[in-house]
């Protein structure tokens, strides 16, 4: 009876030892459960960066548009379409140049302290040259490495119209007429027509009705020719190729006075003080600008930026102190240049 007694107990406590195992199994089974649940939901399957809410989707690449292929200098010039390393992609012209690798310039080189062609050495000089130059270099372009070329007052429309040249400046007035065949920069300059005379002259006193009965040469196919012929009837006016030849034939006595803008005049007399003078008062407006493809709009644009760009950074100034001052010009403040 106690053996009974005995073996029935033991019975029990393996009994119950087996259930407490066995729950203890669920639970660790359990726990093992939810632990690879919660890992898996922590672990990555996907990486963060798959999941649009997680990471932004990175920005596409922005191509400049047209209107914002241009950046700007600190002084608001827009660069960029406007330097050969930016390309000309809308200008035809500079577009030629930047290929050749310089700009070419169409100029008259007659015309001491504004654009002058040393017969000797070939060389130009005067204030319309440091000024293309500058415009050169604002565009970009090696301004040491500028082709000039001698073009006469009356071809300059056909030698900007064939393509011969990029830009002409020479004493280029700016008129309604010539803008219905090619386009302008600028003005640059503002000028006004007199009269150059020799030194013992006592009669001619200016543009005026002293004029009547008198040889008169200007350039043929310039603005003063046209006026000329058109307010002063009564002279006797001879067109020249140059204003070179219109002095060369004054001081041989060939003609009696030369008629052209003040700005070149006083430069000749300034050559020969003792020989020359000029009488009158300037008359009239003639605004310089720089000739171009009557077409070409980002040229034109192109061009008036970097006039602008020598103004603001003195290099204007500079290149009329250095050119003009000697010929004792009074000459106002820079133009503002006209867009169109």
């Amino acid at each position: 009876m106690l053996f009974l007694g005995t073996a029935l107990g033991l019975v029990i406590v393996i009994a119950m030892t087996f259930v407490v195992l066995l729950d203890d199994d669920e639970n660790s089974s359990g726990s093992t459960s939810s632990s690879a649940s919660a890992d898996a939901s922590a672990s990555p399957s996907a990486t963060p960066g798959d999941s649009a809410s997680a990471s932004p989707t990175p920005s596409p690449t922005r191509t400049p548009s047209a209107t914002s292929t241009a950046t700007s200098t600190a002084s608001g010039r827009p660069t960029g379409t406007a330097s050969p390393s930016g390309g000309f992609q809308d200008s035809p012209v500079l577009a030629a140049a930047q290929a050749r690798g310089h700009l070419v310039v169409g100029t008259k080189g007659d015309a001491p302290g504004l654009s002058f062609k040393d017969p000797a050495t070939g060389e130009y000089t005067g204030f319309e040259i440091d000024l293309v130059e500058e415009v050169a270099s604002n565009l970009g372009f090696d301004p040491d490495a500028t082709e000039y070329r001698d073009i006469g007052s009356a071809e300059r429309e056909a030698a900007l119209t064939r393509g011969d040249i990029d830009l002409y400046i020479g004493t280029y007035s700016i008129t309604a007429l010539r803008k219905q065949t090619v386009g302008f920069a600028g003005p640059y300059y503002t000028a006004g027509l007199t009269t150059l005379v020799r030194d013992g002259e006592a009669t001619i006193q200016g543009l005026d009705n002293t004029l009547d009965g008198r040889t008169v040469c200007t350039v043929t196919g310039s603005t003063p020719f046209q006026v000329l012929q058109s307010n002063h009837p009564q002279a006797q006016t001879t067109g020249r190729p140059s204003y070179a030849q219109c002095v060369d034939d004054l001081q041989a006595s060939r003609v009696d006075a030369v008629v052209t803008d003040d700005a070149i005049l006083r430069g000749y007399a300034a050559q020969r003080p003792s020989e020359l003078k000029v009488v009158g008062n300037p008359v009239g407006v003639e605004k310089y600008g720089i000739g171009l493809d009557h077409d070409d709009a980002a040229l034109r644009a192109a061009v008036n930026d970097a006039l602008e760009e020598a103004v603001q950074d003195g290099s204007w100034s500079s290149a009329y102190s250095k050119n003009l001052d000697p010929t004792r010009i009074t000459v106002p403040a820079p133009p503002p240049v006209e867009r169109y």
